[in-house]
């Protein structure tokens, strides 16, 4: 008898852990929305050193001085990949920009990785910046 009911206890046990994990992941990917509609705003405003704040273990770290030459016209987000359980989000994103002393509008199409940091409870762009076309 015991044997009978420790099973399905055991069952269910197992999927209420599941389901705390999935709640707890839910509520990490919550995060992300603020996260980069802030570091988009940055970019929006050509605040390449507010948006600096928003990468993560950079392998290059943007050159701020040479980025101030940049003024960006538009920031669409196309397309979104959620990998709930490696805690990533993809972006695809579309960016129309100039150069300031050449005045010729230039666009971009790339992807943007973004991960959760379980440490400090935050989400970062690991992907970097944007590479802007100078030519």
């Amino acid at each position: 008898m015991r044997l009978k009911l420790s099973i399905p206890l055991l069952v269910l046990m197992l999927v209420g852990c599941l389901t705390v994990k999935e709640i707890k992941n839910f509520r990490k990917m919550n995060k992300f929305a603020p996260a980069a509609e802030s570091y988009a705003k940055a970019i929006q405003w050509s605040d390449f050193e507010a948006a600096s704040f928003f990468a993560k273990n950079l392998k290059t770290k943007p050159d701020l001085d040479k980025l101030k030459n940049i003024k960006v016209i538009s920031y669409e987000v196309k397309k979104i990949t959620h990998q709930r359980e490696q805690l990533k989000v993809i972006q695809t994103i579309n960016l129309s920009y100039y150069i300031r002393d050449r005045l010729k509008e230039k666009r971009l199409r790339f992807q943007e990785v973004w991960e959760y940091d379980e440490k400090d409870g935050s989400w970062y762009l690991i992907s970097g910046f944007p590479e802007f076309q100078w030519d």
